[in-house]
């Protein structure tokens, strides 16, 4: 685990972290440790939301694209058996 100086660490809650800047008591190394803790803390969190959203988006996209295959798969048949029936009567009516 990464300590800092007096009691900051990065397993620190937000919640946490202010606490012990708020008691700091003029502790100037606590005063300045607090907020480069915070500081990772919340790049921490927004990275963490940003991942998630990527991953919203990944999946949204993924599965459009499953649909968009499905549907591509049934223009192909529908192409094939169109192709089918007109050979089908071309065949017939010149006979």
């Amino acid at each position: 685990m990464v300590t800092g100086p007096k009691n900051f660490s990065i397993s620190m809650t937000i919640e946490q972290i202010l606490h012990e800047m708020d008691t700091s008591n003029a502790n100037t190394e606590k005063m300045h440790a607090g907020p480069c803790f915070l500081n990772y803390k919340l790049h921490q969190e927004l990275l963490l939301e940003q991942h998630k959203a990527q991953q919203e988006i990944l999946t949204e996209q993924r599965n459009f694209q499953i649909k968009y295959l499905n549907h591509s798969k049934w223009l192909v048949w529908g192409t094939w058996a169109l192709v089918a029936a007109t050979l089908v009567l071309v065949l017939t009516t010149h006979h």
